[in-house]
């Protein structure tokens, strides 16, 4: 049984029995899913790169703005 993930194009194919067990799965991701030279990373991973993200969002934000003068 193989599935498609609409949005990120991720295959998972599982294996089944007759009476409707997996006995095995795995998963095929498309070109520039993964992370080059780190493959898979876990949910804990993924929050630690949405806060670096976030991190890196605002404080370029906030470099751009210093330069400005508030209206007063």
């Amino acid at each position: 049984m193989t599935h498609e993930c609409d949005r990120c194009g991720t295959q998972r194919k599982a294996w089944w029995s007759r009476t409707g067990e997996i006995s095995a799965a795995s998963y095929s991701y498309p070109d520039g899913y993964l992370t080059k030279d780190v493959g898979y990373i876990g949910a804990e991973g993924r929050g630690v790169l949405r806060t670096e993200y976030l991190t890196r969002v605002f404080s370029s934000r906030a470099d751009s703005t210093n330069g400005r003068k508030r209206a007063s």
